[in-house]
């Protein structure tokens, strides 16, 4: 008997997907018996199902029927490159899907997974392969970027599923899909050997109401879940200033993501792949108005680095073509600055940055800890009334750098 509930989960379910691309790595059959065909069976039930087989030696690909209604068998170039990419989703929308849950399991698949738009992305964890290596998975590290581009993981076990919270570092929804053998849920080779090890109904009717309620929480057309990495490069040199220190302390903070730091500058070398992280923030320690501040083995690997890459920067007034330059070489596509909105262009002009995106701000923010003081001393009390720091610069900092010091001594004097 099907419950109220399993039918308002399933009509969720059609309203946001109109079919499943699963990608796995088993050589399918047109009978299905590998392990996870009896999900593909399951999904079948709900909408049309793809299953996604790179084993094709050309640019070529086919499709395949299977003896389950509603399972076709695509495939596929088996070479890993954007090309293949751009012909699966071609595929995929020839078989008139538009809107796909993307079910994974073969993480060879990393380059389409990551810039594949739908409406939710699925991992199948059969196996901890952050402790038992398996050749058809690469390196753990491989394993713990594609899923920071998964909304749900689907384990088969608890065990395995604090596996990947813990070691692979998971943060999105996660979801146990109890095991076990009906009739309902075999395929016809599973009748033939016997095979039981497979989701139950009462399983699979779980799976699909955790599905339903993330969908219902996605906006359209965007990922239910993103938890992007970002690192801030910047200059351990500059953090005996509390202010640049609270700036780059705010990242971690307040951010939803996951925050990483690495020093860019003198002699640093890069520690780590940039193509582990979605985002590099360049913060303003390191300071791009000087031609070689920022080390170059940093400055090479940001120049190739193809993810968002943001810029905060001050002191814009300092050698500004320096800067002007790194910003070009760099190829920054987000750029936080402190020029006013209506002096940008004398900056930056377009023609020169014209897709660069700029957002204005300030070069420091009162921290939290001033709102968490007790009481204040009343300004009657206070010995000293105005503080302020200064100091006499080089003369090409011209008018405003000698003003920047006459202050402190003009308001010394009154």
């Amino acid at each position: 008997m099907t419950s109220k509930r399993s039918v308002d989960s399933n009509a969720t379910f059609q309203e946001h997907f109109d079919g499943v691309v699963m990608l796995a790595w088993s050589q399918h059959r047109p009978q299905l018996h590998g392990n996870g065909d009896h999900y593909a069976a399951r999904f079948a039930k709900l909408c049309p199902t793809l299953l996604v087989q790179a084993d094709q030696s050309t640019r070529t690909y086919h499709f395949e029927s299977t003896a389950v209604a509603g399972v076709v068998v695509l495939h596929i170039w088996s070479k890993s490159c954007p090309e293949r990419d751009r012909i699966l989703a071609d595929a995929i929308r020839e078989h008139g899907i538009h809107r796909p849950l993307l079910w994974i399991r073969d993480t060879a698949f990393e380059s389409f997974i990551r810039a594949f738009a739908c409406p939710l992305k699925v991992y199948h964890a059969s196996k901890d392969y952050f402790v038992d290596q398996d050749s058809r998975v690469e390196a753990p590290l491989h394993l713990a970027t594609v899923l920071r581009f998964v909304d749900l993981l689907v384990a088969v076990s608890d065990g395995i599923r604090d596996s990947f919270l813990t070691r692979g570092q998971y943060r999105g929804s996660s979801h146990v899909a109890s095991m076990g053998g009906d009739a309902d849920s075999k395929t016809p080779a599973d009748t033939e050997t016997g095979r039981a090890e497979q989701i139950d109904g009462t399983g699979f009717s779980s799976l699909i109401d955790h599905i339903a309620r993330i969908a219902d929480f996605a906006k359209p057309g965007e990922p239910a879940h993103v938890q992007l990495r970002i690192l801030v490069m910047y200059c351990d040199h500059a953090t005996f200033t509390a202010t640049t220190r609270e700036h780059l302390e705010a990242f971690k903070a307040y951010s939803k993501h996951e925050v990483w730091y690495a020093v860019a500058t003198r002699d640093a070398a890069v520690m780590t792949r940039l193509d582990f992280f979605d985002v590099v923030i360049l913060h303003y320690s390191v300071r791009l108005s000087l031609e070689s501040y920022i080390a170059a083995p940093v400055a090479s690997a940001l120049k190739q680095f193809t993810g968002c890459k943001v810029l905060f920067i001050q002191d814009e007034y300092e050698t500004t073509e320096t800067a002007r330059r790194w910003i070009e070489q760099l190829a920054i596509d987000v750029l936080f600055t402190c020029v006013p909105k209506n002096q940008r262009e004398e900056v930056y002009p377009t023609s020169r940055f014209p897709d660069i995106e700029f957002h204005q701000n300030l070069t420091g923010y009162s921290p939290d800890r001033f709102e968490q003081r007790g009481s204040i001393k009343p300004i009657a009390n206070r010995s000293c009334v105005i503080g302020y720091r200064g100091r006499q610069l080089p003369y090409w900092y011209g008018e405003l750098g000698r003003d920047k010091y006459r202050i402190g001594v003009e308001m010394r004097r009154v």
